[in-house]
């Protein structure tokens, strides 16, 4: 029986030490109100405001938009890339627009998923979204997973 037990034991230790679980918070799940995902490309990166950005190249324009819904997760970082950021979106002159704020904030870092709400008046059309940091001279790395939502 201590025998039963110890192997039981030593079993137990064993995939708690190479089956630990994730603590990462899933994708959440698409809402009604979020409207369509939005398709397109992550492009090369290029400067857009305070540094050098990879944008997010859309299938189709949208035009006339109203609201947009960003997931965002840190995938991994160096430096701090936390705070104040700016979305922007190149709209259908071929100019870089900021057309909303929001944070990303330190507790972010462990890959965690943010939902992101923006409602624009007067309303937006852009072909390529990207984000940017607010701060001038920011030293960091960022990867990170979006997704944008649509009406």
């Amino acid at each position: 029986m201590k025998k039963a037990v110890s192997v039981f034991l030593l079993l137990c230790v064993f995939l708690a030490l190479f089956a630990a679980p994730s603590f990462a918070e899933e994708k959440p799940e698409p809402e009604e109100d979020w409207g369509l995902p939005i398709d397109g490309t992550w492009e090369e990166a290029i400067p857009i405001h305070n540094g050098v950005y990879k944008p997010f190249v859309l299938d189709k324009r949208l035009k006339y938009c109203r609201r947009l819904v960003m997931l965002l997760s840190v995938e991994e970082y160096t430096g701090y890339p936390f705070g104040d950021w700016y979305l922007y979106a190149l709209d259908l002159d071929d100019n870089w627009e900021h057309i909303a704020e929001f944070r990303i904030e330190k507790e972010q870092g462990d890959g965690s998923w943010q939902v992101y709400e923006f409602d624009f008046y007067p309303l937006e059309s852009f072909k390529a979204l990207s984000i940017c940091t607010r701060d001038k001279n920011a030293v960091f790395t960022l990867e990170w997973d979006i997704d944008f939502y649509a009406p």
